[in-house]
């Protein structure tokens, strides 16, 4: 059924993924900078700042075999 009538998309691009069958399609985080950022928004709310701004942190998709190439 997959890809041909359903597509499947991981998050984190885990190194299972190219094993999977069909191979997982992914997108790729930076998990250690969304850490980072997710401290640093939760210690500025904590101090009474307050925080308006959409974060937008770099990722990449991953294409593999899960997913249905038009």
């Amino acid at each position: 059924r997959v890809p041909q009538y359903e597509s499947v998309i991981g998050l984190y691009d885990i190194g299972a993924a190219p094993l999977s069958h069909p191979s997982r399609t992914t997108v790729r985080l930076p998990r250690r900078q969304m850490g980072t950022v997710a401290m640093e928004q939760l210690l500025a709310q904590l101090q009474g700042e307050t925080q308006s701004e959409r974060i937008l942190l770099p990722h990449k998709v991953i294409p593999r075999q899960s997913v249905r190439r038009r």
